[in-house]
């Protein structure tokens, strides 16, 4: 699953329980990564 992009390429992604990011996803505002992390955590 992508969870975030940068023009047409992915650099944000997970699957299951384990997440993959090639940026610092706190430096864009957005926050699917973090709501990601938490959701992997609670389960």
């Amino acid at each position: 699953e992508v969870l975030a992009r940068l023009g047409d390429g992915a650099r944000a992604g997970g699957r299951g329980q384990v997440l993959a990011a090639t940026f610092h996803p706190e430096l864009t505002g957005e926050d699917a990564v973090h709501r990601r992390f938490l959701a992997v955590l609670a389960a």
